[in-house]
Formats: structure tokens, C-alpha cells, sequence
């Protein structure tokens, strides 16, 4: 089934029955519950428009605090999600630093903390995500989610409906990107217990199958590996406290090919970690780790017993002492297309590992590989890594630098096939 048809009906669901959904949220800063009520109503004949969906929302004391009436007849889904989003985003200044979470019905909404923005830039930082309760014969749950960026936790509950997880579970992906520039991505995809954020995820359709259930006979073939960007700052996070085996390589040393740097820069605009000084009173710097695949030291560097004091940090119990700012794999001007033909792109790893000072192990790679039909199949696995390989089978940064916490970020990563050996086991 298309994905459009698929969406229009879950749209044709929407215009069927209203919906009434009991709200109730807690701030976790506060420790204060709010409690709304979202009353979607079908059919409803306002400003002009017969087929469309009227949605309500009500706190407490019964005040109507958003009202919109979305027309469906034209342009269907693009205008109900696009529009809705909007709408929601407006009405819902109050949830910022405090994105939601819920059973069936999800609204998340992140302050970037950059003050006089106008609303189209707002609105291409924040994270929404809707969770909509469909009853029909061959649909049990529709899954539409929308995700940009990270932000802080608070709960949001829903009341009323049932949270059984034994129906199949279909997803819809938008993704915005960019400041006044909307990028739709969609996919669709049937799995239980499915929970998965995709960076980015393709342009078309995604059916996603265990790697088990590939065609019988079938080996997979690999030419390339991807990380997306949420995959390589996991990565870059844990490489980071590698001191070390980074502590062992001579200084100008070659490691890598020269698409490769890495910085600690707190000199970048609106990151968390960038300040005119740090904490110990030194002009804040840009240090490079690796500079075009050349090794320029660690921010603590054992070997040679140096501290460099422009990325001093400190607390409340303690002295200065070296850490990062902003500590980033250096975007390339260059779009990286994930998802190729006979490739692999990893877009979530459970957990990280040391296993030896050099080696890793990566526990829970969820993975999508791509075969010589443009067949994408769903994968998950354990792999055994070590830091010299990866350097090694690095081969380029794409352009799209994503902070995925507050002072690490990284761009989609190219590698060589040569990167993991075991995808036949």
C-alpha cells in the first residue's frame, strides 16, 4: 500500500468518529500536574470548509486554548499534519522544556533556547510526536512521528484508551530540516513492540523485516557503511574517553584519511558549550583532535603530560580541569546518501563498551541493509569494533551536523565495508 493512500485513510478514520482525549501532565521542574482535553470532531462545516476535522483543546477550568479547523478534501494529509503541527506548536507555548510523553497521544515540544526567533525557525528545532488510536480491521494502531532535535523529559499521560501492545504498530516519519525548509521523509513500517527513531530516514518506502527473513539463499553484500548522525555522535561520545589509546599515538601522526577532523570548538554560534572563557578564565578556543586525518593530541594527552587549560571546566565541588565544549566530527559540504544500494546504515546502538583499551563492543546495532534490488530489510545485532579499524575504514562526513546532547554532535559517516567483518553470522 502507498504511503499516501495509507495515510488518507487513516485521515478517512479521523472524519468517522470524534475523538475525546483526557490530558494530564506533569512537569518534573515544577512538580505540577495540568490536565487538558483534545476533542477531535469530524465533518464539521466551519470557515467555509465541508470536509474537514475541527480540533479543540480545553484546560480545566473548560477554556478553549487553540482552536483549528483543517480542511482534508485537497491536499489530505500534507495539510492535517502540516497544519496540525503548526497549530498544536502555537497553542502549546506552555509545554516548552517540556517535551510529553504518552500511551497513544503525544505531544513533545523543545525550547531552543535562542530567544527572537520567528516561527518558521522555532518551529524547525522543536520535536513533536503524535500517537493516533485508529479502530479498524486491518489498522490497530497508527504511529505518526515527527522528530528534529533533543530536549529535557516530562510526562504526559492519556486516559481512556486501551495500551495494549499486541497489535502491529505502522509508522509515518516527517522530518523537518533546516530553518524555513521542509523536508518530508516518510516510511511505513509493521513490527510489535516497535519504538524506533530514524535519523532521516529515506524518501521512500521502508518495509522493514528482520534480517531472518530475507529471501532464502540470499547473502548479504555490503559495499558500504553508514552511521547516521544520532549513530556516529554515540559513537564519537564513547571514542572521546578513549585517553589511552589516543594517548599512545605520536603527535602529527596520519591515522585516518583527510576527510576526517575533529574538534573541540567552543567558539560555535548558540551551542551550549561555547563561552567567550572558560571556567578557569582562559579566551575560549578551537582545538583540533584530528585535523584531515592527522592526530594533534587529546584534550588531556598522557604521553605528553599536557592540559590544555581553553577547555577548562569546573563544578560546584571542584577545581578546573580539561573537558570539552563543544566536541564535534567536522561537517563536509557534501550530502551523504544513506540507504544505497548493497549497503548498511546504522541508525541506533543500545549500548557501548570497552572491552580492551583500543576495542569496543557495540551491543543492540539496530541497522537497515539495503540489497542490489532496493530491498531494506530491519536488522539488530552485537559487533565487536576496534578504534584503528574505524579510523581506518573511515571515508567521509556529510554536511548535516546534528547535536544529539548537549555538547556533542556529529554528521552522517561514510565507511568502508571493511568496518565490520561478521554481518553473516
Amino acid at each position: 500500500m502507498e504511503w499516501y493512500d495509507f495515510a488518507k485513510k487513516i485521515i478517512r478514520k479521523l472524519t468517522e468518529c470524534d475523538l475525546f482525549i483526557d490530558v494530564e501532565i506533569y512537569y518534573i521542574d515544577t512538580h505540577k500536574y495540568e490536565k487538558y482535553e483534545y476533542n477531535f470532531m469530524s465533518n464539521q462545516v466551519e470557515d467555509g470548509h465541508e470536509n474537514s476535522i475541527a480540533i479543540r483543546a480545553k484546560n480545566e477550568d473548560g477554556k478553549i486554548f487553540f482552536h483549528s479547523t483543517q480542511d482534508i478534501s485537497d491536499r489530505g494529509v500534507n495539510i492535517i499534519i502540516d497544519k496540525f503541527y503548526s497549530d498544536i506548536y502555537c497553542a502549546s507555548r506552555e509545554f516548552w522544556n517540556s517535551p510529553s510523553h504518552c500511551n497513544f497521544i503525544q505531544v513533545q515540544t523543545f525550547d531552543t533556547g535562542i530567544k527572537d526567533q520567528t516561527f518558521e525557525e522555532k518551529f524547525a528545532r522543536i520535536h513533536k510526536t503524535f500517537y493516533y488510536y485508529i479502530d479498524s480491521i486491518d489498522i490497530k494502531n497508527i504511529f505518526i512521528k515527527y522528530s528534529q532535535v533533543l530536549g529535557k523529559t516530562a510526562i504526559m499521560t492519556m486516559n481512556g484508551f486501551n495500551n495494549t501492545y499486541e497489535w502491529s504498530r505502522y509508522q509515518l516519519t516527517f522530518s523537518v530540516v533546516g530553518v524555513n525548509e521542509r523536508e518530508y521523509h516518510n516510511s511505513i513500517f509493521s513490527r510489535k513492540y516497535s519504538d524506533v527513531d530514524l535519523d532521516s530516514i529515506s524518501e521512500d518506502i521502508l518495509i522493514f523485516l528482520t534480517a531472518e527473513e530475507l529471501k532464502r539463499g540470499e547473502k548479504i553484500k555490503v559495499n558500504r557503511v553508514f552511521f547516521t548522525s544520532f549513530s556516529a555522535a554515540q559513537l564519537l561520545t564513547e571514542i572521546s574517553i578513549a585517553e589511552t589509546y589516543f594517548s599512545e599515538i605520536p603527535i602529527n601522526a596520519k591515522i585516518a584519511n583527510s576527510n576526517l577532523n575533529i574538534e573541540d570548538n567552543g567558539l560555535i554560534d548558540m551551542c551550549i558549550g561555547s563561552r567567550p572563557f572558560d571556567d578557569a578564565g582562559f579566551i575560549q578556543a578551537r582545538r583540533g583532535i584530528i585535523e584531515k586525518g592527522i592526530y594533534k593530541g587529546c584534550i588531556y594527552n598522557k604521553f605528553y603530560n599536557v592540559e590544555d587549560v581553553n577547555v577548562s571546566r569546573d563544578s560546584y565541588k571542584d577545581y578546573p580541569k580539561p573537558s570539552a565544549s563543544n566536541f564535534i566530527i567536522v561537517p563536509s559540504v557534501t550530502e551523504i546518501k544513506k540507504f544505497m544500494l548493497n549497503s548498511i546504515t546504522i541508525y541506533e546502538i543500545e549500548d557501548i563498551q570497552f572491552i580492551s583499551d583500543e576495542s569496543l563492543i557495540l551491543k543492540g546495532v539496530k541497522y537497515i541493509y539495503v540489497n542490489s534490488l532496493n530491498n531494506k530489510y530491519y536488522g539488530k545485532k552485537n559487533l565487536t569494533l576496534s578504534i584503528s579499524k574505524l579510523l581506518q575504514c573511515f571515508r567521509n562526513a556529510g554536511n548535516n551536523l546534528t547535536f544529539h546532547s548537549s555538547t556533542t554532535g556529529a554528521p552522517t559517516l561514510e565507511f568502508s565495508s571493511e568496518l565490520f567483518d561478521d554481518w553473516e553470522e
